[in-house]
C-alpha cells in the first residue's frame, strides 16, 4: 500500500494495537519465546507512544488527521531493537562472566588453602618419621 492511499491514524487504532500487542507479548513470554515477546513489547510501547502523540497533539490544536502517516516500505527501527537486544544480552553475559571470576577466584583461594594445609600434614609426617627413626635406632642399640 502506498503511503498516499492511507489513512492517518486513528487514536482508536492505536490504543487497539498497544492492547493487542501487550496481550500478544504476554503470550509469548509465557510460551517461551522471548524476542518474540519482546518485539510485541516494542510494538505496545510505539502504539502506546503514537496514542500519547495524537494526544498531545489534539491537546494543542492539531487534528490527527494532520499527524504524519508513516511510510510502509520505510524500515522498522529493527536495528534500534537488535541493539538493545545485543546490549542486554552483552550485561547479562558480563555478569555471568563476572560471577564465574569471582567462583575461580574463590575456588583458587580454596587449592590454595588445601595445599597449605598438606603441607603443614607432610611436614608433621616428616618430624613424626624422625622421631620414629630415632626411637628404632636406641631399640635396636638397647636390644
Amino acid at each position: 500500500m502506498l503511503a498516499k492511499d492511507r489513512k492517518a491514524p486513528s487514536s482508536t487504532t492505536a490504543a487497539y494495537l498497544a492492547e493487542v500487542s501487550r496481550a500478544l507479548a504476554e503470550m509469548a513470554y509465557r510460551q517461551g519465546f522471548d524476542l518474540l515477546g519482546y518485539l510485541l513489547e516494542m510494538a505496545a510501547l510505539e502504539a502506546q507512544s503514537d496514542l500519547e502523540t495524537m494526544s498531545a497533539d489534539v491537546d494543542f490544536g492539531r487534528s490527527p488527521s494532520s499527524l504524519p502517516v508513516r511510510n510502509p516500505s520505510a524500515k522498522p527501527p529493527i536495528e534500534l531493537l537488535a541493539k538493545s537486544l545485543l546490549a542486554e544480552k552483552i550485561e547479562e553475559a558480563n555478569q555471568d562472566l563476572e560471577k564465574a571470576a569471582k567462583l575461580a577466584d574463590e575456588a583458587v583461594e580454596e587449592r590454595r588453602r588445601n595445599l597449605h594445609a598438606i603441607d603443614r600434614v607432610e611436614r608433621n609426617i616428616q618430624r613424626m618419621q624422625s622421631q620414629n627413626s630415632r626411637l628404632l635406632g636406641r631399640l635396636i642399640k638397647a636390644a
